[in-house]
């Protein structure tokens, strides 16, 4: 897939994510359905821009180093990711916890995603 054709497809796959976001939070009462609506706008026109104007130069994007670096950035970014995992653990039984809130975990794992995620995204242009 080329590049202008991943960039059109990453548009259209945002703003269905964002049509289905909005249909989500009208669905349940008591949302605020214009401000969600104004952000998700606002983000789909910063996004078009973005795209329109990201140049492409001749180099290519990846090479062998490039690829292992981000294979050692996972495999250093997921072991840690485990061994923070066990430790939260364990002070939280040594609290005197017993149990552990599905949130608590939901939100764990989420900013361990965005983290890997955007470490992933500075590991390859390095």
């Amino acid at each position: 897939m080329n590049n202008t054709k991943f960039k059109v497809w990453s548009f259209i796959s945002v703003m269905v994510g964002a049509a289905i976001g909005i249909g989500i939070t009208y669905s349940i009462q008591g949302m605020p359905v214009l401000p969600v609506l104004i952000g998700y706008i606002v983000y789909g026109v910063i996004l078009a821009i973005f795209l329109f104007f990201l140049g492409r130069s001749k180099i290519p994007d990846t090479d062998e180093r490039t690829s292992v670096n981000v294979r050692n950035f996972f495999a250093y970014g997921s072991t840690m990711l485990i061994i923070t995992l066990f430790f939260i653990i364990f002070v939280y039984h040594m609290f005197g916890n017993e149990s552990i809130e599905i949130s608590t975990l939901v939100i764990f794992f989420s900013v361990a995603f965005a983290i890997l995620t955007l470490g992933s995204f500075i590991t390859r242009k390095l």
